[in-house]
C-alpha cells in the first residue's frame, strides 16, 4: 500500500439507505422494511418457517423482483430498504414471473423513507424512489414453471420452448424439446431427482411432467424419444408411481419396473453395423415394452432389439454397442463433459466461498489473490485453522502496518467491503474471538493497484471488543502483504479494527440536525484499541486520542493521537477541518504540534489516520463510535508507529 495514504473506497459503496427503526421487518404482507441483522436467506426462513421449497422459491422471487436494492448481489439489503413480497399463491408456487397484482399495470414506483433514528424529530423526509418491476406479461404468467435443468453440458447443446423460440439458460420446462449436436451431450436433472443423460444427436420432449411431494397421486412424466438415445436413472416418480411414467417412441411405449435402463433410436444411418429400430437395455429393475404385438418385460442385464411398430422383440445375448457402450464420438463428449464437470465444480467452490466463507487456503485463494501463488501458501497454515466467511456487505476494516518499502515508515487504511472481488474482507475464527479480518483485498481506484493482505502464520495480539460490534487486534508475525501480486517489505505488526455495522454517507449527513457537533475519545474501561508498534516491533500505549465533528457542517475539525512506544513519543493532529465524506474515503492527514519528544527531535512527524462510523443498533444510536487507524512516521526518516482506537461519543 503506498506511503502515507489512504486506500479510497468508492462512494456507491457507501451511498445505501438510512438506519433501520422500530417499523423494520414485515410492513403487510406484501413488504419487507429491512432491518439490522436481515439477510435474504433469513427472511425466506421467516416467511416460510420449515419449508425449505418454499423459501428456496420465496429467496429467488425477492432477489429478482427487487432489482433496485440488491443490484445483482444477493448480500445487499440497505437498512431501511422496502422489499416487495409475492402473494400467498406465489410463493407457494415455483413461478418466477408471478406479478405483484393479480391485475396487469403500468411499471410504478414505491416510495421509501429512511426510517428515523429514536429521538430525531428534524431529519429529512425526502423520499427515495425505488422501482418496482413491472408485473408478468400475460405470456410469462402462462409458462410452465421450471421442472429440472440441465446440470453439465459438453458441445452443442439446446433448449427448444413449446412455442418454438430458443431458451438462453439451462432451465427445463414442461413441454421443452432438447436437441443434442454431434459429438455433444448432456446431462439433465428432474426435480424429482431423475438423472439422464443424452447421446449426440438426441432430440428428446418432455411432453408432461408433474411432480408435487406431497400429491404422488399428481405424479406424470410422459418422455418423447425423437431421435438419439438416453440413459437413465429414475427419480421419485419413477419408485412411487411407475405406471404414470412413459418414454413413447416412433416403434414402442417404454413403461418402467425398475430404475435404471438405457435406449437408443437408431435410423437406417444412424447406428453403423446395426439394423435400424430400437434398442434397449436393463441395468437394474424392469422395463415393459409395448406395441401392436403386445406388452413385453426385460429384467436386469437383459438387451432387446425392436425393428418397427409391428414387430416383436429380438432378445440379445450381449450389450448393443449403442446404449451403454459408446461410440468414438460420444468418448470424445464424455471427455468435453468430464472437463465441463470439472470446470464447474470449480466455479462452484468459489460461489459457496463467496457466499458462506470456506476453510480451504487454496480456494480462497483463487477468489482473494492477494499474491504470486509461491507467496500465497504462507497463508495456508493459518487459514486452514480458520473457518472462512466473507463479511457482510458494508462492514468495513480499517488497519495500520509498518510499512518499509520506502525506508521506515508506516502506512493506514480503510477497506469496506463492497461486494466486489474489489473490495473483499474475509473474516476467520480464533476460539471464542469470532470476525477476525484474515484476508483483505482493495483496488485503488485511481491507479488501478490492488493491494492485499493474508494473515499468514502470524499469531494474535491485544485482542478486544466492544459491544456495539466493535473488535480489534493486531497479527504479529509472518502475515503477507502485497501490492499487484506483489510482496510489500514490512515490518513486525499489522493492527486492525473491524465492524458489521458501518454508517453510510448518507446516514452521516442526516444526523446534523440530531448531533450537531459532538467529541469522540476512548471510553474509559479496558483497553479501547491496539497496543501502538513501532518498525522494530516493540509496543507501547496509547496516552490520548480525540476527534471533534460537525456533523451540522458535515466536517471533523479536530483529530489528536499521542502515543508512547519504547520510550520515544510520537503525536499527529489534523492542522485544517477535513470534510467528513474526505476523512471516511479519503483518510486525513496529520502533522506533530508538540514541541518536544521524539517528533521535534527527528524535524516533526507527519502521518495518516483513517475513520469509518459505528452505529450502535442495540441501543438505536447513530454513529454512537468511530473505528479509527492511524500512523506516523518522522521526517527524518528514524522511526515509525502505527495502531487503531475506538472512541465514542456522550
Amino acid at each position: 500500500m503506498p506511503a502515507k495514504r489512504i486506500l479510497p473506497v468508492t462512494l456507491a459503496a457507501l451511498a445505501t439507505l438510512g438506519m433501520g427503526s422500530a417499523a423494520a421487518g414485515p410492513i403487510d404482507t406484501r413488504h419487507w422494511r429491512v432491518e439490522a441483522g436481515d439477510t435474504l436467506f433469513g427472511i425466506a426462513r421467516q416467511l416460510a418457517p420449515g419449508d425449505r421449497d418454499r423459501q428456496r422459491v420465496l429467496r429467488r422471487w425477492i432477489l429478482e423482483h427487487n432489482p433496485a436494492v440488491f443490484g445483482g448481489n444477493p448480500n445487499h439489503l440497505p437498512l431501511g430498504a422496502t422489499l416487495a413480497l409475492p402473494s400467498a399463491p406465489a410463493a407457494q408456487r415455483e413461478r418466477v414471473a408471478t406479478p405483484l397484482s393479480p391485475t396487469p399495470r403500468p411499471v410504478a414506483a414505491a416510495t421509501v423513507k429512511p426510517a428515523p433514528a429514536a429521538g430525531n424529530t428534524a431529519r429529512s423526509t425526502t423520499p427515495t424512489t425505488v422501482p418496482v418491476a413491472a408485473p408478468a406479461r400475460p405470456a410469462e404468467r402462462e409458462e410452465a414453471p421450471p421442472i429440472g435443468r440441465i446440470i453439465i453440458a459438453a458441445g452443442t447443446v439446446g433448449i427448444e420452448s413449446p412455442t418454438g423460440i430458443e431458451r438462453s439458460d439451462r432451465r427445463l420446462h414442461e413441454g421443452d424439446t432438447l436437441e443434442t449436436g454431434p459429438d455433444s451431450t448432456a446431462q439433465i436433472r428432474l426435480s424429482d431427482g431423475s438423472l439422464m443423460t443424452l447421446r449426440p444427436n438426441t432430440r428428446l420432449r418432455i411432453a408432461r411432467y408433474h411432480f408435487d411431494r406431497t400429491a404422488p397421486q399428481q405424479d406424470a412424466t410422459t418422455l418423447e424419444l425423437i431421435k438419439g438415445g438416453l440413459r437413465t436413472l429414475t427419480g421419485i416418480i419413477g419408485k412411487r408411481n411407475r405406471d404414470r411414467y412413459q418414454v413413447r417412441t416412433s416403434v414402442a411405449t417404454i413403461g418402467i419396473r425398475g430404475t435404471h435402463y438405457g435406449l437408443r433410436l437408431c435410423g437406417p444411418d444412424d447406428c453403423p453395423g446395426h439394423a435400424p429400430g430400437l434398442y434397449g437395455a436393463v441395468a437394474d429393475g424392469a422395463i415393459v415394452v409395448r406395441n401392436g404385438q403386445g406388452e413385453f418385460r426385460f429384467g436386469n442385464d437383459e438387451y432387446f432389439h425392436l425393428a418397427s411398430a409391428n414387430a416383436r422383440p429380438r432378445g440379445l445375448i450381449r450389450p448393443p454397442g449403442v446404449i451403454f457402450d459408446a461410440d468414438r464420438g460420444l468418448k470424445r463428449a464424455q471427455r468435453a463433459l468430464k472437463a465441463a464437470a470439472a470446470r464447474q465444480d470449480r466455479a462452484e467452490l468459489i460461489r459457496r466461498l463467496a457466499r458462506r466463507g470456506h476453510p480451504e487456503a487454496l480456494a480462497i485463494a483463487r477468489l482473494l489473490p492477494l499474491a504470486r501463488p509461491g507467496l500465497i501458501k504462507a497463508d495456508q497454515s493459518q487459514a486452514n485453522n480458520l473457518a472462512m466467511k466473507r463479511a457482510p456487505f458494508g462492514a468495513a476494516t480499517v488497519v495500520a502496518f509498518n510499512d518499509t518499502r520506502f525506508g521506515v515508515g508506516s502506512d493506514s487504511a480503510a477497506v469496506r467491503d463492497n461486494g466486489t472481488p474489489d473490495q473483499v474482507i474475509l473474516l476467520g475464527r480464533r476460539g471464542p474471538v469470532k470476525n477476525l479480518p484474515v484476508m483483505l483485498r482493495a483496488t485503488d481506484p485511481l491507479s488501478n493497484s490492488v493491494y492485499g493482505f493474508a494473515a499468514g502464520q502470524a499469531t494474535l495480539a491485544d485482542i478486544g471488543g466492544h459491544p456495539m460490534g466493535v473488535n480489534w487486534g493486531r497479527w504479529n508475525g509472518p502475515f503477507v502483504v502485497a501490492e499487484n501480486g506483489n510482496p510489500a517489505p514490512h515490518a513486525g505488526n499489522f493492527h486492525f479494527a473491524y465492524s458489521p455495522n458501518i454508517a453510510t454517507l448518507q446516514q452521516l449527513g442526516q444526523l446534523g440536525p440530531l448531533l450537531g457537533q459532538v467529541t469522540y475519545t476512548t471510553p474509559t474501561f479496558g483497553s479501547p484499541g491496539t497496543r501502538p508498534t513501532d518498525h522494530l516491533g516493540n509496543a507501547g500505549t496509547v496516552n490520548l486520542a480525540t476527534m471533534d465533528v460537525d456533523f451540522g457542517a458535515q466536517q471533523i475539525t479536530n483529530y489528536y493521537i499521542d502515543v508512547t512506544v519504547n520510550g520515544n513519543n510520537y503525536d499527529g493532529a489534523l492542522q485544517q477541518p477535513v470534510s467528513l465524506p474526505q476523512a471516511v474515503v479519503d483518510g486525513m492527514p496529520l502533522a506533530n504540534i508538540s514541541t518536544s519528544g521524539t517528533c521535534a527531535t527527528a524535524g516533526g512527524c507527519t502521518g495518516v489516520a483513517s475513520v469509518s462510523f459505528v452505529n450502535d443498533y442495540t441501543q438505536n444510536r447513530p454513529a454512537a463510535g468511530a473505528i479509527s487507524s492511524y500512523s506516523i512516521n518522522t521526517i527524518d526518516g528514524s522511526s515509525g508507529v502505527s495502531g487503531v482506537v475506538f472512541m465514542t461519543r456522550p
